[in-house]
């Protein structure tokens, strides 16, 4: 079996899935070899193969076509595809797509049963990321009344929980939900609950960032990608491989309800027209966000930034296509991208792209298209705004978040504190320490100091005495002095000349 695919294609990793499923049923009876045969320039390169290949923990062999001479050869008409190659290495059949049940078509192709014996090729994924580390994160939100965000780990399987302190670029590691199966795209959903997509398992998960529970809300997408809360409190997903979007009720929601989701936009078929929303084509979609105007998202395979507007029309903002793409700024209908992947909207009401081939963030304003001049990603995912007007991005292939602010002009990589602690300790990091002992702790710097810092315990009498003091610079600490034995809730809060943070940790004094 050879499954001719493309980076930057979703319904080219629906197909890869497939692929694996095929090589685990039918064993050594058949070899199926994934020939990547790139669409787009930015797929030529070996190391964007190989870093795809990890971070999609794929299983079967991969043959790299950067010049198409085996496309050429096999002539499979597009992408993704399948050909069927007898044991006599004869053309036994093809078929273009990933909607096909390919377990049936090999018996009948290839006239190949089910076996338990293994492949030729024996191919293993070992993780090459420390798990005190970010793995290819697929999704970054936030919640703009508690600055809790979460991140979506996708090489580790897991969402890790956080409180940013943006004045240090530095993220307090809160807790970690795993089990969460390479987790994509990522959204506040309110009340400390965020939910996230979950694309290889066609599911949409709410998580809560207090228990550090996950619970499936929908269920049966192909491949869904980007998901926002709406101004109702429903959730907008986008399925990449079923080129649609959705909605899922800020009812169903409530009641944990399963695949109640209703289709609010594309026809089903792959393509670019505009028009009501049940007939538009789309083409990928990705990631999504609520403006003014309507569900603003990427339409990745196209690229293309679209619109559903509230009046239930799809709007194309820009004017690409899936052969035209590029990096050039200027009028949204003359101005190149490729691969765009998410969206967010600033403050100043411009939408901010992230740009995935070209490894940038673009601003759509006034219907003109710029350039940010922030160089060095990787890969980028996902990016999320917070309330200061600052983006955070998820910088997927070089395993980091960065925190831009758009109007100093400057980019940092944030600094992950206590992930190590949080794996050794269980889901939530613990303070702990022995009666009358002294207890060093952080603290969160909100806007521009000095700080006032309190800490308190519950119950009191696990500390000797609150503690309140004021530090003038980020990265310093606070002493206190622990108390009587006994388990309850540290808090640490500081209140900024703007703004005010706190955060809650479990203590326990021995």
């Amino acid at each position: 079996m050879l499954a001719f695919w493309s980076i930057g294609c979703d319904a080219s990793v629906v197909l890869l899935r497939k692929m694996e499923e095929l090589q685990r049923s039918f064993g050594g009876a058949i070899q199926v070899i994934a020939v990547h045969s790139p669409r787009m320039s930015a797929g030529k390169d070996l190391y964007q193969i190989a870093d795809a290949v990890a971070r999609l923990h794929l299983s079967i062999p991969v043959l790299h076509d950067p010049d198409l001479r085996t496309f050429g050869r096999y002539s499979p008409g597009g992408w993704p595809a399948a050909v069927f190659v007898d044991d006599r290495q004869r053309v036994a059949g093809a078929i273009l797509g990933a909607d096909a049940d390919f377990y049936a078509e090999v018996i009948v192709h290839l006239g190949a049963a089910p076996s338990r014996s293994a492949p030729r090729f024996r191919v293993g994924y070992k993780p090459p990321r420390k798990a005190n580390e970010l793995s290819w994160p697929g999704g970054v939100a936030v919640d703009p009344v508690t600055s809790t965000v979460a991140i979506s780990d996708s090489g580790h399987d897991r969402v890790v929980i956080g409180v940013l302190d943006p004045a240090a670029a530095r993220l307090a590691i809160t807790g970690i939900i795993a089990g969460v199966t390479r987790p994509g795209r990522i959204a506040n959903a309110g009340q400390a609950e965020f939910v996230v997509t979950q694309p290889d398992d066609g599911r949409v998960t709410l998580v809560d960032s207090v228990d550090l529970s996950a619970t499936p809300i929908g269920d049966g997408l192909i491949r869904p990608g980007g998901v926002c809360m709406d101004d109702d409190g429903s959730i907008v997903v986008a399925d990449a491989g079923a080129d649609q979007l959705f909605r899922i009720s800020a009812d169903a929601v409530a009641r944990r309800a399963i695949d109640e989701r209703v289709l609010i936009a594309g026809s089903g078929f792959t393509g670019r027209s505009d028009g009501p929303a049940a007939r538009a084509s789309l083409s990928q979609p990705n990631g999504v966000c609520r403006t003014s105007r309507g569900i603003v998202f990427a339409d990745a395979a196209s690229n293309n930034v679209r619109v559903l507007t509230d009046t239930g029309k799809v709007h194309s903002v820009s004017d690409n296509d899936p052969n035209r793409q590029g990096l050039v700024d200027g009028p949204a209908h003359a101005a190149l991208l490729s691969r765009p992947v998410d969206v967010t909207g600033a403050p100043d009401g411009s939408i901010i792209i992230v740009d995935q081939h070209n490894n940038r963030l673009r601003r759509l304003m006034n219907g003109q298209v710029s350039t940010l001049g922030v160089h060095g990603f990787s890969n980028p995912e996902a990016i999320c705004t917070l309330r200061t007007g600052e983006l955070l991005v998820a910088d997927s292939g070089n395993h980091r978040l960065v925190l831009i602010d758009p109007v100093r002009r400057n980019a940092r990589v944030v600094r992950i504190d206590a992930m190590e602690r949080t794996m050794s300790l269980g889901a939530a990091p613990t303070a702990r320490g022995n009666a009358g002992m002294n207890l060093t702790l952080g603290y969160p710097s909100p806007g521009p100091g000095p700080w006032q810092v309190a800490v308190s315990a519950q119950p009191e009498a696990l500390l000797v005495a609150p503690l309140r003091v004021v530090r003038t610079e980020p990265g310093e600490a606070v002493i206190v002095n622990l108390g009587t034995p006994g388990k309850g809730t540290l808090t640490v809060t500081s209140r900024g000349l703007r703004d005010e943070r706190s955060i809650h940790l479990p203590l326990e004094v021995r």
